[in-house]
């Protein structure tokens, strides 16, 4: 009974009455009943979020960090843009992890080497947007520098 109930249709307030059926009730489930014995079980949840920001080449950057069970996803940048995104993990192979530009300017290696060195050094996958229009080489430096005081000084964030 417990699983019948979790699995019942229902007609979610986003979308127009009768696009999901009713349930087999004739009412609208809407998950358990109150009085149901059925446990829910609360499992920790296996992402976190963090947000920073700094200053490099008088610009403030802006940081995000979510941190998955077995990878990271870091966007870093001064417009709340992603128009690039790189993806590296480490392999038993090679002691440099496997990288790929997923979309963006695949002339631009910037996203996908800071991967490959974050993978490396964190040991997990990484997933890295840059949104740093104008910095160049030195100003994506300077932008990592702040992004690695940042994990020392909070190691369980990342």
């Amino acid at each position: 009974m417990c699983d019948s109930q979790l699995l019942e249709s229902h007609d979610p307030p986003h979308l127009p009455k009768g696009a999901v059926g009713p349930s087999k009730h004739g009412e609208q489930a809407r998950g358990l009943a109150p009085d149901s014995s059925c446990p829910i079980k609360q499992e920790p949840s296996l992402l976190a979020l963090h947000t920073f920001s700094g200053e490099a080449k008088g610009h403030v950057v802006h940081f995000l960090a979510i941190r998955m069970d077995r990878g990271l996803f870091l966007w870093a940048g001064t417009d709340g843009k992603l128009p690039a995104l790189a993806v590296a993990m480490p392999t038993k192979y090679n002691e440099i992890p496997l990288a790929s530009q997923l979309f963006g300017d695949f002339s631009d290696p910037q996203c996908t080497s800071l991967a490959q060195r974050l993978a490396r050094r964190m040991g997990k996958q990484m997933f890295i947007s840059l949104s740093l229009p104008g910095f160049g080489c030195d100003g994506v430096q300077a932008v990592e520098a702040l992004l690695k005081a940042e994990m020392e000084k909070n190691p369980g964030k990342f």
